[in-house]
């Protein structure tokens, strides 16, 4: 936000340094724009503005003056979010509508991927970070498409009658053929819909996104449907939902206000399990948002699925029937209890998370079957199971085996404790591992880490001690490009990233609130983003300065700090000493990087 108000400072023409705009706060800023124009007609324009948080804090610098002034704003959309689109739901959506033409020595996926980026490449998409699903604590790709492409793509698509999309305009003609369908925000176009006012014997596709207060019929007419991509929200009134004794709104928010279960006749259900059956060229299967549903228990049937994403939905046992669906590549979900037998899924790619505790005790021995599996998610939460260990162990087993095929992404979410057997006995290493995640206790630093995994781009772990060659093994890695570390404990003479070391890395973290942390002598030439946490009087005794060595990394653009001080409040000397040291690294880098910085305080009394 400062950022925002520098530049419309700057633009403007509002006298000040450099270097006092980088130390004003942003209500300072706001002040000196408002004294500057209070008297002045002027004319501002803003290009691009993202967010409504923005748009709010630059109307406070600029007064309403009565001299006829202007303000022109470019923005997306009348309410400035962009819809924040999923890379790994954009892939499978092109594998299932069959754009993705195989390529040797690839997989559909990796060919989608490379469509994906290249689209980024040309500026045709814009890549975003987005919250993480399943679950877990990952950082996941997306993308957003600006206004005017997405203008441009639509025009295209209603020329070339390629998707049919309903908002608030009206229903096309019932002659119309209609191959894709988007309907957002409308449950009275869902209706028409599925009623059989619109001509959907071609229907390829269809996305409903946004809509709540409605049902799906039993049975579905729609026999060439591909992908059915079901985006819903809870409901929105207060009213009965349909009139086939559908359960109203007011009794079910008083059965789970007060833990009661509904009437089991009234049969709630936002989607009846048995219309999909009737989906025989189904490929694409995804519910998002917030969806009740019950899987059929036949859901084997549906021999053509190759993506079930129910990352949305309540849904956590798997009916037995799913080992049927040979063709499976991707099933995606939260916490989900795989029946005996799903080794026999041998086309799945990506497969999580799965419950750990609540899984067969043996489900590692199906995890070793599944050859071409690429991503992995599992959790152990919660457990008061005996037998943890020999779970851990069996999907450990697993991945020793799955290491030397395609495995590429591990997701390892451990509430529970006890995942030291992850740290020495991974053997042998995972030489094709492009990401792992291990959310678990402090342990060791993993002995099967080293500069062999020439794939390895993204690590997050936990480490009880970071030592010195640790930290030159991780420098080593060619292609790491996101590190995450918390670290317990750092050698007792510190850490120091040399000239030479992590030559690819992008985005940085390094939290070790009880210790010194590290210093930055070289190296990192490609960082961008950093977030350091640390102690200051361990990192003065231990490295005799606070001047981390932020000015030397010259390509970074965003910083967050959480320091841990002895301090009373804002305004102690401790804590504007610290920020002082800290500004006078940021200036002398070349980015102008955003800077925050947090204090963790521990009073005075408390520090004796």
């Amino acid at each position: 936000m400062s950022n925002l108000l520098r530049e419309l400072q700057y633009q403007i023409g509002v006298s000040r340094s450099m270097a006092t705009m980088r130390s004003c706060s942003d209500q300072l800023l706001i002040d000196q724009l408002r004294s500057y124009l209070e008297n002045q007609r002027y004319l501002v324009v803003i290009d691009d503005v993202w967010t409504q948080l923005a748009w709010d804090t630059i109307q406070c610098a600029l007064p309403r003056n009565g001299h006829t002034s202007r303000v022109i704003m470019t923005t997306r959309i009348n309410s400035v979010e962009d819809h924040e689109i999923y890379k790994d739901i954009l892939v499978w959506r092109w594998v299932a509508e069959g754009f993705i033409t195989e390529k040797q020595g690839y997989t559909l996926q990796q060919v989608g991927e490379s469509y994906f980026y290249e689209f980024i490449n040309r500026n045709l998409i814009q890549p975003i970070t987005l919250v993480p699903r399943y679950g877990m604590c990952e950082v996941e790709e997306g993308c957003r498409v600006h206004d005017i492409i997405l203008n441009f793509l639509i025009s295209r698509s209603a020329e070339e009658n390629f998707v049919t999309v309903l908002d608030s305009q009206g229903l096309p003609s019932s002659d119309r053929r209609v191959r894709r369908l988007s309907v957002w925000s409308n449950p009275i176009h869902v209706v028409a819909v599925f009623r059989g006012t619109m001509n959907l014997s071609h229907l390829r596709s269809i996305n409903i996104c946004n809509v709540g207060g409605w049902t799906m019929p039993r049975v579905l007419d729609l026999p060439v449907l591909r992908v059915l991509d079901l985006d819903l929200e809870e409901y929105s009134d207060w009213s009965t939902v349909d009139r086939d004794g559908t359960l109203s709104l007011f009794l079910l928010r008083f059965c789970r206000k007060n833990g009661v279960m509904p009437p089991a006749q009234t049969g709630y259900r936002i989607v009846d399990p048995d219309c999909i059956l009737s989906l025989f060229h189904l490929r694409y299967l995804r519910f998002g948002g917030e969806s009740d549903v019950m899987l059929p228990a036949q859901i084997g049937s549906l021999q053509y699925l190759q993506t079930l994403d129910l990352s949305g939905a309540k849904v956590t046992q798997l009916p037995e029937s799913i080992v049927q669906l040979k063709r499976l590549m991707c099933l995606v979900g939260y916490q989900l209890i795989m029946p005996n037998g799903f080794g026999n899924m041998q086309s799945l790619q990506e497969l999580g998370n799965l419950d750990g505790c609540n899984c067969s005790v043996s489900f590692g021995e199906d995890l070793a079957l599944l050859s071409k599996l690429r991503v992995l998610r599992v959790t152990f939460m919660w457990s008061s199971t005996s037998d943890l260990r020999t779970r851990k162990e069996s999907l450990l087993s697993s991945l020793c085996k799955l290491g030397q095929n395609s495995l590429r992404c591990v997701y390892i979410y451990d509430n529970v404790g006890g995942g030291d057997c992850f740290v020495d006995s991974w053997c042998p290493s995972p030489c094709v591992l492009q990401k792992f995640i291990h959310i678990s206790k402090h342990l060791g630093f993993p002995k099967w880490i080293s500069s062999c995994l020439s794939d390895l781009t993204y690590l997050d772990i936990l480490v009880q001690k970071m030592e010195r060659e640790h930290l030159s093994i991780l420098g080593d890695l060619p292609a790491i490009r996101f590190l995450y570390l918390d670290v317990k404990q750092v050698t007792s003479d510190g850490l120091v990233i040399s000239h030479g070391a992590f030559p690819s890395l992008t985005c940085f973290q390094f939290y070790n609130i009880d210790g010194p942390a590290l210093v930055f002598e070289g190296g990192m030439r490609m960082l961008e983003w950093l977030r350091l946490g640390f102690d200051a009087d361990k990192a003065q005794s231990t490295y005799g300065t606070l001047e981390v060595g932020i000015g030397n990394l010259s390509s970074v653009k965003r910083i967050g700090l959480t320091v841990r001080v002895i301090s009373e409040g804002e305004n102690d000397p401790v804590e504007k000493a610290v920020k002082s040291v800290i500004d006078g690294q940021v200036q002398m880098l070349p980015n102008c990087p955003t800077v925050d910085i947090g204090f963790s305080r521990r009073s005075r009394l408390a520090g004796r």
